[in-house]
Order: structure tokens, then C-alpha cells, then sequence
């Protein structure tokens, strides 16, 4: 039996159902599109926040060259148009799994 013959065999055994994704996927849509809303609409609170969070979180270890607190505002608003982006993704994922 070759490997793609293996292959199939063995994800045909496992159960799917593109359901049970959906409502993680939901879940995870909505908080992408308002981290990214956050982003786009206050970067000085996202960039506290980032900053707040780095210091806690790496308190022991040096501080390397880059942070994203050192981003501008307009390096923030355009991750949060790829943050969006992302949670668009997550939604077609979610209706791909509701619309079966």
C-alpha cells in the first residue's frame, strides 16, 4: 500500500465533523476583530498595555532591541488591519463548519 493510499485511509477512519469547530472558531473571530479594533481606534492604550505586559512578563531576562511598545501609531493600526483580517478568517472557518 503506498503512503497517499495510507494517507487516506487514515483520515477517512477519523471522525470529522466541521461542526464542532464552529463555535470555537466564533469565539476566537470576535476577540481577533476587537483586538484589532482596539489597535486600529486607541494605540496608546494597546501600546500601555503592551508595555505593561512586557515588563511583567519578562522581568529576569534583558529587554531585546525591539518591542511593541516602540511601535508608532500607524505600525499599530495597520497590524490591527491584519488582526482583522485573521479574525475574518476565523468567521469564514465558523460558517464553512455551520453552513454543513
Amino acid at each position: 500500500m503506498m503512503l497517499s493510499e495510507r494517507m487516506v485511509a487514515m483520515f477517512s477512519a477519523w471522525p470529522y465533523r466541521p461542526d464542532a469547530e464552529a463555535p470555537a472558531a466564533l469565539v476566537m473571530g470576535a476577540a481577533f476583530l476587537l483586538l484589532g479594533l482596539s489597535m486600529i481606534l486607541q494605540p496608546a492604550n494597546i501600546r500601555e498595555t503592551f508595555d505593561r505586559l512586557g515588563e511583567t512578563l519578562v522581568e529576569s531576562v534583558n529587554r531585546i532591541s525591539w518591542h511593541p511598545s516602540d511601535m508608532s501609531d500607524r505600525g499599530l493600526r495597520l497590524a490591527g488591519v491584519i488582526v482583522i483580517v485573521v479574525a475574518t478568517l476565523f468567521f469564514y472557518i465558523a460558517y464553512l463548519g455551520l453552513a454543513r
